[in-house]
């Protein structure tokens, strides 16, 4: 990495890498200031607390569990954002939180919105409602270095099992779609259609647990499995719906709610589960599969491996023509239809509402695309 002057940065790669550019602008991705950061450790910096940036809005005030206060920077390289002033209100419970936007109290309500008051919502002139369409679903993870999960006709039973458009319609009051194959199609170029998980089949589930040995006992019970997830929504009603459909063929399983603390320890570090929950961006680039189901992957927590799948992930990633990337990944997928070293079952579409009299926003009318906050560009008009 090169600094030739003030305004450019040179990279050189050891190998070609298509998505570098995609995840080096993603969301997960920022210029750290070095005159605040160079020589501390950056986890427990004093400034993290009053943060330094570059984008459109400056830290103004924090009040710890109530508010984030940030002011327009002047010198922001597309102008200075047009609202005087942008207040982050902390308020816990969605229900109040969404009050608070009717009351007129706040102009946005940005992640806790009530699924079941969407229709209402959509028939409300004080207000746009958005569903903003995220590259993510919710998955199941299985731990295919264990028993029964290693056994590829077991995860085929719960994959017939599973009836995805209950789970996601009940999981989300019908907001939610079902996922139908093994990548968000919201990235489009990327995603296999024709790469389909099986519908939902109960009697071919059973039929395919009795082949793999794993026959009823006297109390109709074929399997017991556990499985991990967070102890927050959508994940705790999403297990409760798997639990339920497992059921029905005789695999019995054991739900298990940790704190993400807990979780990750037993599930990413220890690796001890039998089934657990999962979630989150799968872009800007395909090449997010490789964390996903790749060797040493950070989410592999099943520790799934296919040399074939292993080796079309490095393909996708060192081409750089994207028609000859997407029949790679269709493959891909193909190959996880075929394995399932993953289960999806919902994709993720979440409302957010606005005042009627902010405009501009950039999910506004934008559904079926990916976009994400930005609020440089917001106007609001008389009301």
């Amino acid at each position: 990495m090169e600094t030739p002057s003030p305004y450019i940065v040179k990279i050189v790669l050891t190998h070609r890498d298509a998505a570098f550019l995609g995840f080096l602008s993603w969301y997960g991705t920022f210029i750290l200031p070095k005159h605040v950061f160079a020589g501390t450790n950056w986890m427990t910096n004093p400034d993290n607390q009053a943060p330094v940036g570059s984008g459109p809005f400056v830290f103004q005030s924090w009040k710890k569990g109530q508010s984030i206060t940030l002011v327009p920077n002047k010198n922001y390289f597309k102008g200075a954002p047009k609202v005087g002033k942008l207040v982050f209100t902390f308020i816990p419970d969605s229900a109040t939180a969404l009050q608070a936007l009717l009351n007129g109290e706040t102009d946005i309500d940005l992640d806790s919105v009530p699924y079941t008051d969407v229709p209402s919502l959509k028939a409300n002139p004080k207000v746009q409602m958005s569903l903003i369409t995220y590259p993510d679903f919710a998955y199941i993870d299985p731990n295919v270095q264990k028993a029964p999960m290693n056994n590829l006709q077991f995860r085929e039973a719960m994959a017939y099992a599973l009836n995805r458009p209950v789970i996601a319609d009940k999981a989300s009051a019908g907001v939610w779609p079902a996922a139908e194959g093994m990548y968000p199609p919201v990235i489009s170029w990327a995603y296999n259609k024709n790469a389909k998980l099986p519908a939902y089949d109960p009697k071919k589930a059973e039929e395919l647990l009795t082949a793999a040995g794993f026959k009823p006992n006297a109390q109709g019970v074929r399997a017991t499995v556990n499985l991990v997830y967070f102890n927050i929504d959508p994940f705790t009603s999403i297990a409760l719906l798997i639990k339920d459909e497992l059921a029905k063929v005789g695999i019995n399983v054991t739900l298990v709610e940790l704190d993400i603390n807990t979780w990750t320890t037993r599930v990413s570090v220890q690796h001890n589960f039998d089934l657990s929950l999962l979630s989150g961006f799968q872009g800007p680039d395909p090449d997010a599969l490789t964390g996903r189901i790749g060797p040493g992957g950070a989410e592999n927590n099943g520790r799934f491996s296919n040399p074939q799948i292993n080796s079309l992930l490095l393909k996708g990633e060192e081409l750089t023509n994207q028609s000859q990337r997407a029949q790679v990944y269709g493959q891909i997928q193909s190959l996880m239809v075929k394995y399932l070293p993953i289960i999806p079952l919902t994709g993720d579409r979440e409302p957010t509402v606005v005042a009627s009299y902010v405009k501009n926003l950039p999910w506004t009318g934008a559904e079926g695309k990916v976009t994400f906050d930005d609020f440089s560009t917001v106007t609001i008009t008389p009301h």
